[in-house]
């Protein structure tokens, strides 16, 4: 009796399930799968490229648009589009503005502007603008023309107030064109934040050799070496509402309570040395009031220098001068005295310690002042010609 095959079990496997193509198969598929990955890429950060220009670009033209909408004028030579595959870069050639910027009509033309960003984050602008600038102030009659080594800005947009702004001036020489006086910063920075859900607003900036025009009569001399100020604001006013109706807006802003924290505020001019830090806010007349700790250097000669140009009472700067000195202090290394005390401003006067300085001109933040009330004056009798009663 025949026996039946049986198939049985164990490591048999088909020659097809085995199968390995030769090297050269092997070398063409990875070749091909690298090429095609390559070009799947490529295909999408090309397409995403040409998005996000579009993006920057429409996002410019919208803000010619509406800049030309409100009665200005923009111009400019050529506009250049490159960068890819890793930048956006637009190359604006000799870039002209005319209209109004912080509530001043103003006309600026730069030798070039060049805009930068990233496909990945095309709202992360870099802008760079150096070489020649003229700007012309025509509500002041002022123009000024020079050059700038180095302007660079980096924006973040946001709503109202930008997310991040820094902005960094280096070697900025400008000449006035009638008084040939000099506007010129041999560094500068500024750095604006604006966290609505945190901080608030954030501000800082800080500059050294600093030449300011003329037209500004500082009482102790036109170049600043250092200026640094640093502040913080929990609720703050918006670009817009700044822009509007301050006699609606501030006393809302006031009644809520809001001020300025001052944390850092550094001053040299001319003689002064001061560093100070505290609070200001506005009382209820809409008039500056706070208080501050200062660190003084040279403050006798400024309080004789404010008191021979007319700037403050002579009653006062010889109070002052005899009360304080016994709180001034020399450096044990020598140096120039120094002098700790308590700043004050209430009622439109500026204290220092008990002592009042001088009277603070009152603010009128554009708003006009009300109309005196005139009482009614009775029309003079004349009695010559009431008839005698008998």
């Amino acid at each position: 009796m025949a026996q039946s095959s049986r198939r049985t079990s164990g490591n048999f496997s088909h020659p097809a399930m085995n199968y390995k193509p030769p090297k050269g198969v092997q070398r063409f598929q990875a070749g091909m799968v690298l090429i095609v990955s390559v070009l799947l890429v490529g295909g999408v950060w090309t397409g995403g490229w040409f998005v996000a220009q579009a993006m920057v670009n429409s996002a410019i033209n919208d803000w010619i648009d509406a800049a030309r909408a409100d009665g200005a004028t923009v111009s400019y030579e050529s506009l250049d589009l490159s960068g890819y595959p890793a930048r956006i870069v637009l190359k604006i050639k000799a870039p002209v503005y005319r209209g109004v910027a912080f509530g001043e009509a103003i006309e600026w033309q730069g030798e070039s502007l060049t805009v930068m960003t990233r496909p990945w984050n095309p709202w992360a602008l870099n802008i760079q603008a150096p070489g020649k600038h003229t700007v012309n102030l025509a509500a002041k009659s002022l123009s000024f023309k020079g050059e700038v080594a180095g302007l660079n800005v980096d924006l973040n947009p946001g709503e109202g107030w930008p997310d991040n702004l820094d902005v960094s001036v280096v070697g900025l020489k400008l000449k006035e064109q009638q008084t040939a006086s000099q506007l010129s910063m041999g560094k500068f920075k500024l750095h604006i934040s604006h966290d609505p859900n945190g901080a608030g607003l954030k501000f800082f900036t800080d500059g050294t050799a600093i030449r300011l025009p003329k037209v500004l009569k500082l009482p102790l001399g036109q170049t600043v070496q250092v200026l640094a100020l640093t502040f913080t604001i929990a609720d703050p006013l918006s670009p817009a509402e700044l822009a509007g109706d301050l006699s609606q807006i501030l006393p809302r802003w006031q009644k809520r309570g809001n001020q300025i924290n001052i944390t850092r505020f550094k001053l040299r001019n001319g003689p002064l040395g001061l560093t100070t830090s505290g609070t200001l806010a506005l009382d209820d007349n809409l008039q500056p009031t706070g208080t501050f700790t200062a660190k003084f250097e040279g403050l006798f000669k400024v309080l004789e220098i404010l008191r021979m140009q007319g700037q403050i009472d002579p009653s006062n700067a010889v109070i002052a001068t005899m009360a304080l000195s016994a709180f001034s202090k020399r450096p044990p290394g020598g140096g120039p005295s120094t002098i700790n005390l308590s700043v004050k401003v209430k009622d439109q006067k500026l204290s220092l310690g008990p002592i009042k300085i001088f009277d603070i001109p009152r603010v009128t933040w554009g708003i006009a002042e009300p109309k005196a009330e005139v009482e009614d004056v009775p029309v003079p009798r004349n009695y010559k010609d009431i008839a005698p009663v008998y």
